[in-house]
């Protein structure tokens, strides 16, 4: 998997400084269930300690489990959008407590292309060479993400640093380009191959 780094990148929006997004398709289970689990048990927690926090949630087809929350204490249920890039730049944390190890993760590249601070099940991140504390923190329990969140909100510093070493990643190992690259070096070095 790859992400266009020159499509998905910084745009050089105000941040919204107590911002949260998710997005992904609500057509699929997983993302439904990641989304009714920020929205259950992790978004009163942050609410609590933070009460002018919103979150932005992108994805086509939501189910009324989901767009009940509309609205309420600080949600936005987006649905489809046809740019997904400036909500993305304006939010200041990118959430993904995704716990189905399938799928293509290529919302967390763009993520990292978009240079987010992400906070994400290790799981929502398998196959991505990243670091946890390093351009990723992960977090598994309601009470593990809601700590992480506020420990980002009042952390401008850690914030900005993830977002660095993330979109540095994206670009180094998986822009479009440079996948592109080495897999035209593999089939150049094997026409000469023969069975």
């Amino acid at each position: 998997n790859g992400v266009d780094v020159e499509y998905f990148k910084p745009l050089g929006s105000e941040k919204r400084k107590k911002s949260l997004i998710f997005i992904g398709t609500m057509n699929w289970y997983p993302n439904v269930e990641a989304v009714e689990f920020i929205l259950e048990q992790i978004w009163p927690g942050i609410r609590m300690q933070h009460p002018d926090a919103t979150l932005d949630i992108i994805g086509a087809s939501p189910p009324i489990s989901i767009s009940k929350y509309n609205g309420v204490d600080g949600i936005t249920i987006h649905g489809f959008v046809d740019d997904i890039r400036p909500l993305f730049d304006s939010a200041n944390i990118y959430i993904c407590p995704i716990t189905d190890g399938g799928g293509t993760k290529l919302k967390i590249l763009d993520a990292m292309a978009m240079g987010k601070a992400i906070v994400a099940n290790p799981i929502a991140c398998e196959g991505i060479n990243v670091t946890n504390g390093k351009n990723v923190i992960f977090s598994e329990s309601a009470k593990e993400f809601i700590k992480t969140v506020d420990d980002l909100i009042t952390n401008d510093d850690l914030v900005n640093s993830l977002g660095r070493n993330a979109r540095k990643l994206a670009m180094q190992e998986y822009a479009s380009q440079k996948i592109g690259e080495k897999l035209a070096n593999v089939l150049l070095s094997m026409q000469n191959y023969t069975v």
